[in-house]
């Protein structure tokens, strides 16, 4: 595809000063928190992290999404993600 992109723990970094400084210049390949919010985060949570991500990166892009999550990860967590992305 052409596409450069830095795979990135986002929510180990300011995400809104990563997309101030770098927003359509590089894409950041990151993801939910998969290691504390997906397994032990109440929805409403992960709908906030999702809205965030989303907000910093939205308009000129610059971030590819993904999800990726275990087997004793609540169900109602991950279609949040799925949800929320979609409809941001």
């Amino acid at each position: 595809m052409g596409v450069d992109a830095i795979n990135a723990q986002l929510f180990t970094m300011d995400i809104e000063s990563l997309a101030e400084q770098f927003k359509g210049q590089i894409t950041i390949w990151g993801e939910i928190d998969r290691q504390h919010l997906l397994p032990f985060g109440r929805p409403q949570d992960v709908v906030q992290a999702v809205r965030r991500v989303h907000a910093a990166f939205d308009g000129d892009g610059g971030v590819i999404a993904q999800c990726e999550w275990g087997i004793n990860n609540p169900p109602e967590n991950i279609a949040a993600v799925f949800e929320t992305w979609l409809t941001s």
